[in-house]
Formats: structure tokens, C-alpha cells, sequence
């Protein structure tokens, strides 16, 4: 199979999973396999020489290969004799339950961040029509991590052009945070958010000048959900900060 055409099936019980050093793994013995190789020894050190670590390798990059394998063990997708673990190529092109895709140029862009791609799957396995609605908070729980830390994971994301996010502004969750809207990364996507983030702009722009102005008009929700976009709008426009002391 051409590395080109290769597109990596991640099962959603190994993409959901508390280990995402499991989903490197998986990934990575699918890349090297065909699926009629059968039933093949795994060897940590070809997976490290994916990795790009350098052999032998050390203990920490050793045992973060080990991990993804004892979970893969754990749920089935690779058996275990001694001290060494087996796997059917077959099983690997042949997931029986739901699967997220990935193709391999982002597999490769993201295997050495575990953690980036999982929630780049979870994102993936959300998309419906194109779009993927899942809240921060849900991501959050997934992944076990922090509501700012999901905010940095997308950033990286779109910094690496793999997705677009982009928010709706006018639909506050009842946190009253902006929900995101996440679609695969495209230059019409991108120039699109670009127009929707100078409409953005303007549009928090007057509601803030409108606050400033009189406070007593908006609500305590208004007032926490615009302060959140304030906040977003000096992120977009570091050379055009607003003072977030006036919601104090």
C-alpha cells in the first residue's frame, strides 16, 4: 500500500482511551505492516526508529512504547507471550466497531504529541457534515485535561493547518463561553474565518464600547459571555488590546 494512500484506522476505544500513547502505537503498526504480514512479532525498536528516537533507546522513550502496547493488550488489539507482544496485521485493516480515520501526513505531524493527537481524533470523530460542535467542557473531560489547555490544543492544531476554528458568538454555553466550531483545515476555511473574524471584531469591538459606556444595560450573563470575547479578541489582536478592568 502506498504511504501516500495509507490512512490510519484508529478504533474509538483506543482514540478514547486514558493512554494516548496507545494511539501512536496503533497507528505506527499499521504504517509499517500490510495487513497480510499476519501474525508478527512487535519490536519496540522499530517503533522507536518511527519515532525518530534515537536506538537504543532510553528508558523514558522505552517505556512510552511499552504503555501503548500493554493498553493495546489490555483491549485486544495485540497478544501477549513473555515478555513479547504479537500482533495480527489482519485486525489492524479490519476494525470492526467505529474507527476514526487519520491520514498519515497528520498521523506523522502528531505522533510525537500523543496528547495533540489524540484530541485532533476526538475532533474527527465528531465531524458531522463537516463540523464538529463538541463543547470545551466535553473535551476537556475526555482528555482529562483543562478547559485552557483544550484552548491551547486548537491552537496548535490550526497552527500546524490541520483544523479551523471558529466560533459561535452569538450562542454562549451556559458558562457563558463562546462554542466552537471545528472543520478540517482548507484554504477557502481559512480565508473564511479570516472574513468571519473581521465581522467578529467589529461586532465585539461596539458591544465593548457600548459597555464601557453604560455598564448597566447588560445582564450579568452579557457581561461575563462579552468579557470572554474581549478576552479572544486581544488573543486575535495583540497590537490592539482592550482593557479587560473595565468588567471588574
Amino acid at each position: 500500500m502506498s504511504e501516500k494512500k495509507l490512512r490510519i484506522t484508529v478504533p474509538y476505544d483506543v482514540a478514547l482511551n486514558p493512554e494516548p500513547n496507545s494511539i501512536v502505537v496503533y497507528g505506527i503498526l499499521q504504517w509499517m505492516y500490510r495487513p497480510d504480514n499476519g501474525d508478527i512479532i512487535v519490536i519496540p525498536d522499530s517503533i522507536g526508529f518511527k519515532l525518530g528516537y534515537k536506538l537504543p533507546m532510553n528508558t523514558k522513550s522505552k517505556k512510552r512504547i511499552i504503555d501503548g502496547l500493554e493498553c493495546l493488550y489490555e483491549l485486544g488489539y495485540v497478544k501477549k507471550r513473555d515478555k513479547f507482544y504479537f500482533v495480527d496485521t489482519n485486525a489492524f485493516y479490519n476494525c470492526q466497531t467505529g474507527f476514526v480515520y487519520c491520514d498519515l501526513l497528520s498521523f506523522q505531524k502528531l505522533m510525537n504529541d500523543p496528547g495533540l493527537l489524540q484530541h485532533y481524533l476526538l475532533i474527527k470523530r465528531g465531524l458531522i457534515n463537516g463540523k464538529c460542535t463538541f463543547s470545551l467542557t466535553y473535551f476537556a473531560k475526555k482528555e482529562n485535561i483543562s478547559i485552557r489547555t483544550v484552548s491551547r490544543r486548537n491552537a496548535e492544531l490550526e497552527d500546524k493547518k490541520l483544523i479551523i476554528v471558529y466560533q459561535d458568538s452569538y450562542k454562549p454555553d451556559q458558562n457563558g463561553r463562546n462554542n466552537n466550531v471545528y472543520t478540517l483545515y482548507s484554504d477557502e476555511q481559512a480565508n473564511k474565518k479570516r472574513t468571519n473574524y473581521s465581522d467578529l471584531n467589529r461586532s465585539v469591538s461596539a458591544r465593548y464600547n457600548a459597555f464601557v459606556k453604560n455598564p448597566a444595560k447588560f445582564t450579568p450573563l452579557q457581561k461575563k459571555t462579552l468579557r470572554k470575547e474581549v478576552e479572544q479578541y486581544n488573543e486575535r489582536n495583540p497590537d490592539r488590546i482592550k482593557d479587560l478592568s473595565v468588567f471588574d
